[in-house]
């Protein structure tokens, strides 16, 4: 039951962030944001940060690589505003 519980709880969290497309930087690496949805009642900062690593992780992996993260930036205040996760990465 608390298995079941669990997955639940897991998979209605799972919508709540979205990422952008990865984009290039002025410092030559790459970059994603993630941000918590504005219809969700809660948002963890690490579920739109991971949501972030995600996405940079599916872009090197169709490469044939591996994300390196390189820095995190962190807009935004849970409850008060939505949540902006900013990943930049290297693929190697």
């Amino acid at each position: 039951m608390r298995i079941t519980l669990a997955i639940l709880c897991l998979a209605a969290l799972a919508g709540c962030a979205t990422a952008s497309d990865v984009t290039s930087t002025q410092s030559g690496h790459l970059a994603v944001t993630a941000r918590g949805n504005l219809n969700s009642e809660f948002v963890s900062w690490t579920s739109v940060r991971n949501t972030a690593l995600d996405q940079a992780k599916a872009y090197c992996a169709a490469q044939g690589k591996q994300a390196r993260p390189v820095d995190t930036s962190t807009d935004g205040m849970m409850r008060i505003t939505s949540d902006h996760v900013t990943v930049v990465f290297d693929c190697e």
